[in-house]
């Protein structure tokens, strides 16, 4: 019975983690399906035919490329903590529907204060899935849990100032939104996400977003 071969581009392809190397290849070592590195190039050995030079530069690739994930995961780590210490939050900002003709968060407050009218009904008036409606009205009580009211109308208040600067100046619409609006939304979506933990963003807070963007620009190492 013939036995196969693993090719890879480079040995790390097969992991970047050195404590999986052992536990990824023992089988095939044991098997006898050497795998071969085409970059390095190197080829592993196998039990019966085993490639000491090869076998000793492979785990020394591998730590190799695992320190420099891990260097980066911990520059990745930093930065969302020091970004959420701003106001910013990791991912993509709140979509705040510039499109539709009436704010959808601020519809569905308005609209649960009717008597008798159902979440679906709710969902069909504001053009969104009742998972969308279901999900902000979580999000709606959870506000009101903590801050009431007050803290629940400032939240609106600021998702309507936000909006309204995408629809008045044109450059946030669309998967390619404008850098200046995209910094703006980038910068206030800490407190769009979570008004109890972050300040509230004024208009002055979001004309110099928008004015001074690149200084507000994520900073990427080079």
């Amino acid at each position: 019975m013939k036995k196969g071969v693993l090719v890879v581009r480079d040995i790390q392809r097969l992991t970047r983690d050195p404590y999986h190397l052992g536990i990824l290849y023992s089988p095939m070592r044991e098997n006898e399906v050497p795998v071969i590195s085409i970059n390095e190039p190197l080829v592993l050995g196998t039990k019966k035919v085993p490639n000491p030079a090869s076998d000793l530069l492979a785990p020394i690739l591998v730590s190799a490329g695992f320190s420099e994930v891990s260097t980066r995961l911990k520059q990745t780590l930093q930065g969302v903590a020091e970004s959420k210490a701003k106001g910013i939050s990791a991912g993509s900002p709140v979509d705040l529907y510039p499109k539709d003709v009436i704010e959808p968060r601020g519809e569905i407050v308005r609209l649960l204060k009717v008597p008798n009218i159902t979440g679906n009904e709710i969902a069909r008036r504001i053009g969104k899935s009742t998972s969308f409606f279901r999900k902000q009205k979580k999000k709606i009580a959870d506000i009101l849990t903590a801050g009431g009211d007050e803290l629940l109308n400032d939240w609106l208040e600021t998702v309507n100032l936000v909006r309204n600067m995408e629809i008045e100046r044109g450059v946030g619409l669309g998967k390619r939104a404008g850098v200046r609006m995209r910094t703006v939304r980038r910068m206030t979506s800490g407190y769009i996400n979570n008004p109890a933990a972050f300040p509230k963003p004024t208009q002055a807070d979001l004309n110099n977003y928008f004015d001074n963007f690149n200084e507000f620009k994520p900073k990427r190492s080079k």
